[in-house]
C-alpha cells in the first residue's frame, strides 16, 4: 500500500534559483501483478476532476501514477499553502495551464514512468519536465520533429553514443520553456530555440511575449533521464 503522507518525508527537494522549490517524487511502482495500491487517504487528496481523469486512462499503471502524482502535487501545495489538499481550487486557464484560484502560488507538474516533479515559486511563472531514456526506434525522425534547423545540425554533428541522451536533454528544455510561457500547443517545439549539449542553462527569447530561463536539473533518481526547469523573471 502506498500512501501519500508516509511517503512525503523521502522527497528530496531542490532549490535551483532562489524561491523555487523542485521535488523529486518516486511514485510507487512494482512488478505486473503486485503493484502496489493507493491508500484510501491518498485517493482524497484527489479532487473530483483528478478522479474522473484518471478513470480515462487504458492502462492502469498509468492511472495509478496519475493519481499518485497529482496526490503529491496537492499535498505540497497545501504544505506551502498552510491548508489541507481538499481546500485547494486549481483551474485551467484559456491555454490549458492548471493555476490556483486564487493565485497564491505558481506550480507546475511533471511525471515520466514512475518518477514526477512538482516545482513551485511564489513568483515566477514555471514550467517543469522529466523524460527518462527509453530507447527510440528512429531517433531521425523525432528530431526533425522537435529541432530548429540550426539544432538538427547541431545534433547530427555529435557522437552517434550521445545524440539519445542529447536529444532528451533539449525535448525536456524545450517542454518546461513551453509549460512555462503557458501557451501549449500553439507553439511549435521547433521555435523553441534551447541549443543542443551539455549547457546547463540558457534563456530563449520568442518572437512575441517575454523571455524564458531555463536551467538543467541533477536529480537523484536511479534511472538515466533528462530534467529542466524553467522560468519568467520578472
Amino acid at each position: 500500500m502506498w500512501d501519500v503522507w508516509r511517503a512525503r518525508p523521502q522527497w528530496a527537494c531542490l532549490e535551483p534559483i532562489a524561491g523555487a522549490r523542485v521535488w523529486l517524487v518516486p511514485l510507487p511502482d512494482g512488478p505486473p501483478g503486485a503493484e502496489p495500491a493507493l491508500s484510501e487517504a491518498t485517493l482524497a487528496c484527489l479532487s473530483l476532476g483528478e478522479q474522473e481523469r484518471a478513470r480515462r486512462f487504458v492502462q492502469a499503471r498509468h492511472a495509478r501514477w496519475y493519481r499518485a502524482a497529482h496526490a503529491a502535487l496537492n499535498v505540497l501545495l497545501a504544505e506551502e499553502l498552510s491548508c489541507q489538499p481538499a481546500a485547494l481550487k486549481i483551474e485551467a486557464d484559456a491555454q490549458g495551464k492548471p493555476r490556483l484560484n486564487p493565485p497564491a502560488l505558481h506550480f507546475n507538474l511533471s511525471h515520466s514512468g514512475a518518477w514526477a516533479l512538482v516545482a513551485t515559486h511564489r513568483e515566477f511563472e514555471l514550467g517543469v519536465d522529466i523524460e527518462l531514456h527509453a530507447q527510440s526506434g528512429d531517433l531521425d525522425a523525432l528530431a526533425r520533429s522537435v529541432f530548429s534547423p540550426e539544432e538538427g545540425q547541431d545534433w547530427q554533428e555529435l557522437p552517434p553514443s550521445q545524440r539519445g541522451a542529447a536529444l532528451f536533454d533539449v525535448w525536456t528544455r524545450k517542454e518546461a520553456c513551453i509549460k512555462a510561457l503557458g501557451t501549449g500547443l500553439q507553439t511549435a517545439p521547433e521555435t523553441v530555440h534551447v541549443g543542443v549539449g551539455r549547457t546547463d542553462e540558457g534563456e530563449w527569447v520568442p518572437a512575441t511575449g517575454p523571455r524564458v530561463r531555463w536551467m538543467d536539473l541533477r536529480l537523484p533518481a536511479s534511472q538515466a533521464h533528462s530534467a529542466c526547469l524553467a522560468w519568467l523573471p520578472s
